[in-house]
């Protein structure tokens, strides 16, 4: 949650700065720079012990992806979400299975 609050936030800023060059987005922006990359390094370092925290690990991939456009080529940045959303479903169908045996 944190990391995907505070790229939305430091995205919100530029968004609305009137410098075309985000001089002050860029610099009141930083705290959640630092926070973003902080909580993402926690979420790499955690290791996954249910499906709900592999599923939650998903969630974040395409956010990383879509801050990161500009360095992955169109292929691996589909190849990244896509494989995102296949966990997701999947998670998703195991869980409505093992509720309607629940």
């Amino acid at each position: 949650m944190i990391y995907a609050q505070s790229v939305a936030a430091l995205a919100a800023g530029y968004e609305v700065d009137p410098d075309p060059h985000g001089d002050y987005a860029g610099d009141l922006g930083q705290h959640h720079f630092h926070r973003a990359e902080r909580a993402l390094r926690r979420i790499a370092r955690q290791p996954v012990a249910t499906a709900l925290g592999l599923e939650a690990k998903a969630r974040v991939i395409p956010l990383i992806v879509t801050r990161h456009l500009a360095v992955l080529s169109l292929e691996e940045a589909e190849l990244i979400r896509r494989f995102a959303e296949e966990v997701r479903a999947d998670l998703e169908r195991a869980r409505a299975s093992a509720d309607t045996w629940a």
